[in-house]
């Protein structure tokens, strides 16, 4: 059986984030060790597509469909669980009544489509409804073989042929790595203004982000080398990143993704928690921060950092005049805190 050309078509056509979902799901679980007898609960599945849509939804903002109003999104109850157990947060998140809803929903079409590529069947979408229905129930032998998984409505669970199973515990990151790009993909036409949106879809680039160790580095050795670095939200004189003092991504790492030195400013601890995600647009602040940034870039500069340099270069600050660079500076950040707003992150006043 050709298993790549297959799963490869599972993904073509699709209009709805709902077989994005019902693939990584299905993927993660033929992959865990404690599913036995190549049985899958239907509730499992579901909340494992449920926690990664409203993780998607709430801590990166990230649109699902056209319809801001899609069955994950609106029913989301309440975003911040710190639980790993997916099981245990869909419960968190979702109210009884909210999981009824999408379990209804997401399972009325769902399963029978995801594999509708591995029929040739004709007729009106009907008959063809009630041909993948029948085809996917765990009575019916005839495409048993061929099929990634069937279903047993009695015990409401999805029943994976050993075969596929094989297939997709061999080719895991392959796999993972394919549709997340698909789905990325996918999302980009409803997020135009969501920057590295690859890495918000992969579930692990979170557990992987990189710490802060070399731009904390960074700025220590600035503050130590000059007397006038301030706070730009509180005024007081920096004389180094101590215990009580972080490094804050001005405009928020869950919508920038990444850890460019430009975006980064330094802020006491208590005031860091309070800000969180939120955006602070205000040209008192803005303007200190575009100062501030100028006088790390010149030293920056003066002191032959070339790869701190590249984080400037990226974004055509490098080899500006000091008026040129802050007016510049100002416009690009600006603009990053605009499109995070309109993306659904909220406005912080202090």
């Amino acid at each position: 059986m050709q298993y790549n050309t297959r799963v490869f078509n599972l993904f073509k056509r699709t209009t709805q984030s709902y077989k994005f979902l019902w693939g990584l799901a299905l993927l993660e679980l033929a992959n865990d060790d404690s599913v036995i007898s190549n049985k899958i609960r239907l509730d499992d599945i579901l909340a494992y597509a449920a926690v990664y849509a409203s993780n998607l939804a709430t801590k990166y903002k990230v649109r699902l469909s056209c319809n801001s109003d899609s069955i994950f999104e609106k029913n989301i109850l309440e975003a911040h669980s710190k639980t790993k157990d997916y099981k245990i947060k869909f419960t968190q998140i979702y109210s009884k009544d909210s999981r009824e809803i999408i379990k209804k929903d997401f399972l009325k079409y769902v399963p029978y489509r995801f594999q509708s590529s591995f029929f040739d069947i004709k007729g009106n979408d009907s008959q063809k409804q009630r041909h993948y229905v029948d085809s996917i129930d765990s009575n019916n032998n005839r495409y048993s073989d061929i099929l990634i998984y069937q279903i047993d409505y009695d015990n409401e669970s999805l029943i994976l042929n050993p075969n596929w199973r094989e297939y997709l515990r061999k080719n895991y990151l392959l796999l993972k790595a394919y549709i997340t790009q698909e789905f990325a993909k996918y999302l980009a036409k409803y997020n135009v203004d969501v920057p590295n949106l690859m890495l918000k879809v992969d579930p692990v680039a979170d557990k992987n982000r990189e710490n802060l160790t070399k731009q904390r580095i960074i700025w220590n050795d600035f503050i130590k080398d000059n007397l006038n670095i301030y706070d730009i939200y509180d005024g007081s004189i920096l004389t180094s990143l101590n215990q009580g003092i972080d490094l804050d991504h001005y405009v928020p790492w869950n919508y920038v993704a990444h850890n460019m030195i430009w975006n980064l400013t330094p802020i006491k601890s208590s005031l860091n928690s309070q800000k969180s995600d939120r955006i602070l647009i205000d040209d008192r602040y803005l303007s200190k921060l575009a100062n501030q940034q100028y006088q790390l870039y010149d030293w920056v500069k003066s002191n032959n950092k070339t790869k701190v340099i590249e984080d400037y270069t990226i974004v055509s600050l490098n080899n500006l005049a000091k008026d040129s660079f802050i007016n510049s500076y100002k416009i690009m950040i600006g603009s990053l805190c605009q499109s995070a707003i309109r993306q659904g992150f909220s406005e912080w006043k202090i």
